[in-house]
């Protein structure tokens, strides 16, 4: 009896969700509007770039130049930050490239590779970073982390974003970067063209 009555209410569940999922009935009801809510919010204050971060991650943190969210329960990070030539934080793009290729440990590549970043070409690396507790010896106590930068010149400065987490969290929460670099819409401001 319990059984056919679990059963039964099962498929009127089904039915309404099914149903539901064309009206949009769902984001009406008390009960199922924060049940179907979006897992992600666009972040759009900035007039530089906007995206769409995972909803559970804290910030926006100001930082020089954008904004820094952060993993609720881990050290994992993502910065967005867009920087105007001669300003704090701007490097030539060439300079900063090779910047970008001396970071990590020995056992990184060091290899600086092209990708696409909202229809535009930016440079991209991987590298590991040792953090050293100054509390202890030398090598005592270790934190091992993994960074993912892109940066993308424009005629008036330069864009970066930056991915940090421990070695153990890299993997599990690069999806979250993934959704921002394919949300990510960037003002880029295009050096005319003179005839």
């Amino acid at each position: 009896m319990v059984y056919d009555a679990v059963r039964a209410w099962t498929s009127v569940v089904l039915v309404l969700a099914l149903a539901g999922c064309r009206s949009g009935w769902h984001r009406r009801v008390p009960p199922f509007k924060y049940v179907f809510r979006p897992s992600a919010v666009p972040f759009m204050e900035n007039p530089k770039f906007s995206f769409e971060i995972k909803r559970r991650w804290k910030g926006p943190t100001q930082v020089e130049g954008g904004v820094r969210f952060k993993h609720p329960g881990g050290a994992a990070a993502i910065t967005v930050s867009y920087h105007l030539e001669g300003a704090p934080g701007w490097k030539d793009p060439r300079e900063y490239r090779r910047w970008m290729r001396q970071q990590g440990s020995t056992a990184d590549s060091h290899i600086v590779d092209e990708v696409e970043l909202s229809s535009r070409a930016a440079a991209h690396v991987v590298f590991t970073t040792h953090e050293y507790s100054p509390e202890y010896l030398l090598g005592v106590k270790v934190a091992v982390a993994r960074t993912e930068l892109f940066m993308l010149p424009d005629a008036q400065g330069i864009f970066l974003i930056r991915y940090d987490a421990p070695v153990g969290e890299f993997a599990r929460h690069r999806r979250v970067l993934e959704r921002l670099l394919d949300s990510l819409t960037l003002a880029i401001f295009e050096t005319p063209v003179v005839e």
